[in-house]
């Protein structure tokens, strides 16, 4: 760690101001080493051990608020920013700017500095256009699913939240499909019975395999290996 995290704005100013003086550190390294290297590989390829440099990665999040909170594009912070994405790539300093929206008064003197860019579901196309210099981000419907620079679309790790589960380990939401099941169709979980019940093809393959897999259902062999609720796990729940 540079320098502690900056959880109010005065500690995201002395977060920058940090990463800025590390900057000017490196760059005079850099003038030490014979050969005048390009970047920190070449760098670190000519300098000796002790002077060797470590890779550094600045995030600054909810980006847009922090610079209007600081007297916006021509503000302290966001020059700071601008200056730390022009630098910092020839020293090893990867900054990563993230928010839940984007303004092109915000971003537009740095955009052109950050060469990845990645935008997941937005509200509007102008924000999209913000981002990526193209429309189509607000138009996404799968989790995790995002537009991008340089790579186009693109499907990132999704990672639901944890949910909330019962003393038994058992969630409401699967108490009452429990209890559905159970009422109306004897317990059967086919894919007709669950499809009947609104769940999608792929959703009731989930389901039906991590019940089977966690015990809340059972296979029977006399009912042709149909699948049903395993009805003494939730008897004992109840």
């Amino acid at each position: 760690m540079i320098a502690p995290l900056g959880q109010t704005f005065e500690g995201c100013q002395n977060v920058i101001s940090a990463v800025l003086a590390e900057i000017t550190r490196r760059s005079h390294l850099f003038t030490e080493v014979t050969g005048f290297p390009d970047n920190l590989d070449d760098y670190n390829g000519r300098a000796s051990l002790p002077n060797q440099l470590p890779r550094l990665v600045v995030v600054l999040d909810e980006f847009n608020g922090l610079v209007q909170a600081s007297g916006g594009p021509r503000g302290r912070l966001a020059q700071a920013a601008t200056q730390v994405a022009r630098q910092g790539r020839k020293f090893g300093v990867t900054l990563v700017l993230a928010g839940q929206d984007f303004t092109k008064e915000i971003v537009g003197p740095v955009r052109d500095q950050m060469t990845s860019r990645v935008c997941f579901r937005v509200a509007t196309a102008i924000t999209s256009r913000v981002v990526l210099g193209r429309s189509g981000a607000e138009r996404l419907k799968l989790p995790g699913r995002a537009w991008s620079t340089p790579w186009e679309l693109l499907q990132t790790y999704w990672a639901e939240l944890p949910r909330l589960l019962d003393s038994d380990g058992l969630t409401p939401k699967e108490h009452m499909l429990a209890a559905n099941l159970i009422r109306e169709f004897g317990g059967r979980m086919t894919y007709e019975v669950l499809n009947g019940l609104g769940i999608s093809r792929r959703e009731a393959e989930r389901v039906r395999a991590d019940w089977l897999q966690r015990g809340l259902a059972n296979v029977k062999p006399e009912e042709k290996n149909a699948l049903y609720v395993n009805e003494d796990r939730f008897s004992r729940a109840n």
